[in-house]
């Protein structure tokens, strides 16, 4: 039973989060996927056997805000859409994320792009906005949902504590 139970653990951690549950559209073609039982990502599509990240649109450009890391997180989304159902897993708890890149815009506004890597699956690019009063919050992308209000913050808190990044 240890052994069983340190398999896992070692596999958690070298193939990231899991997809716990997912719900996809009547044709297959599109789903919302909870990874960990803490991050939602919506709006994946599966087109001609491949998979879509969603993207978002903002005058004229088209960006990519939530991307995979690995090939297991991609083949895990293949085979969700394949077989029509996800295999679900358990959740995680404390998943660890870590700030991948901070890049400086020329925006007044929307000051960088921070990108958060969560435990080598996932990178989302959150905007660090600055409002008219000074005041620094993050954007996150229109397409990822936290379901753990914890994670959220401890998120939020970071991506704030990197304007001293910002060269």
């Amino acid at each position: 039973m240890k052994l069983f139970l340190l398999a896992a653990f070692f596999q958690s951690c070298l193939f990231g989060m899991d997809i716990t549950s997912c719900d996809l559209s009547a044709k297959k073609d599109t789903g919302d996927f909870i990874y960990a039982g803490a991050i939602k990502i919506n709006n994946i599509s599966f087109k001609e056997g491949k998979v879509l990240m969603p993207v978002e649109e903002n005058k004229g450009k088209t960006y990519e805000n939530i991307k995979l890391v690995s090939r297991q997180a991609y083949e895990k989304l293949v085979s969700s859409f394949s077989k029509g159902v996800c295999d679900g897993r358990s959740k995680i708890s404390n998943i660890p994320f870590k700030i991948k890149s901070v890049r400086k815009l020329k925006s007044p506004y929307r000051i960088a792009n921070v990108e958060i890597e969560f435990d080598q699956t996932i990178i989302a690019v959150f905007g660090l906005i600055k409002n008219k009063d000074g005041n620094l919050w993050a954007a996150i992308p229109k397409d990822l949902e936290f379901l753990d209000k914890d994670l959220q913050e401890k998120v939020k808190k970071e991506i704030i504590k990197s304007a001293g990044q910002i060269k």
